[in-house]
């Protein structure tokens, strides 16, 4: 059975998932989009500020002429699948059933942990009915992978751009790095505090890890280039985003040097195509796979959908 093949297994007794495979890229695909689309628009459903989404509210939400055809989507979704959301994560605190504004984010983290943990993982938290209504679901707002989904590839260049622009004055201490400290440190010193900083406030793990740092705490301005180029998929796997070069093999380092030879020439184009193929080889990984997984990691953390919060 391959990833795409994969089935889930349900336990009417238990009320539990019992895995026969990691999930499929569509499902992953589509339980991000939902994630992202459902954080994006929560504020504006959530209306009376309580905790958790009501019925209610998500009426009032479609009646709204002002929302974009996504959150239009969303809101949709989010009512015609009420009860199986709502028992994804109940409100014990309220009679009155409720879509936890955590359910994206859990629906999200149990998959990407069983698709990477197939073996150790726990059972899924949820009903498995979710799981191909999610995958609609991205279909229904054209998402057909992680790098198609709404404005990602526009909000993590904009997030891209202010670290390059801004590399210089946050790196503090010039070590090539910008750490939480330095981050933190520009939050509470400036007044009119940019929402690209604090969008990577508290996710610079997930955007220093674009690449291999091999241990470094911190965004590289590798990292941050990185970030713009996961999310367009016109833009292919390029090795110069892995710190550390030095421990590739010395084929890799030498393709690398005759590339940097000779430039945009036949020999230096073959040359550098080779770094990338042998880089990719090092890393486990391919060129297909690599941004994949970035992807993932970087839109399970919420920093895409952090950038449009409101200053608190």
């Amino acid at each position: 059975m391959t990833k795409h093949d994969a089935k889930f297994e349900y336990d009417s007794k238990s009320q539990s998932i019992s895995r026969a495979d990691v999930p499929s890229d569509d499902i992953i695909t589509g339980a991000l989009a939902f994630k992202y689309c459902f954080e994006d628009a929560y504020d504006k459903f959530d209306t009376n500020k309580a905790d958790g989404l009501t019925r209610g509210e998500l009426r009032s939400a479609i009646a709204n002429e002002k929302l974009s055809s996504n959150e239009r989507t969303t809101s949709k979704f989010l009512l015609n699948h009420f009860d199986l959301l709502a028992d994804l994560k109940p409100n014990w605190y309220s009679d009155e059933k409720t879509i936890s504004g955590h359910v994206g984010d859990d629906l999200a983290e149990d998959l990407l942990y069983q698709s990477r943990n197939p073996r150790n993982a726990p059972p899924l938290r949820f009903d498995a009915k979710i799981l191909p209504e999610v995958v609609k679901f991205a279909k229904s707002i054209g998402a057909s992978s992680t790098d198609t989904i709404s404005d990602t590839g526009e909000r993590a260049a904009q997030i891209s751009n202010w670290l390059q622009d801004n590399f210089n004055k946050l790196d503090t201490n010039t070590d090539g790095l910008i750490d939480l400290f330095e981050l933190r440190r520009e939050l509470k010193l400036t007044d009119e505090r940019a929402a690209e900083a604090r969008a990577v406030n508290g996710k610079t793990i997930e955007v220093e890890e674009l690449i291999d740092d091999f241990g470094r705490a911190g965004i590289s301005l590798d990292d941050a280039k990185a970030l713009s180029k996961a999310f367009n998929a016109e833009e292919p796997f390029d090795a110069f985003a892995v710190d550390n070069k030095s421990d590739f093999s010395l084929a890799t380092l030498a393709y690398q040097k005759v590339a940097s030879i000779f430039g945009d020439t036949a020999i230096g184009r073959a040359a550098n195509k080779k770094y990338n193929e042998t880089a990719l080889t090092y890393l486990g990984q391919n060129e297909s796979t690599y941004y994949e997984e970035k992807r993932r990691d970087i839109l399970a953390s919420g920093l895409l959908t952090d950038l449009n919060k409101p200053l608190r």
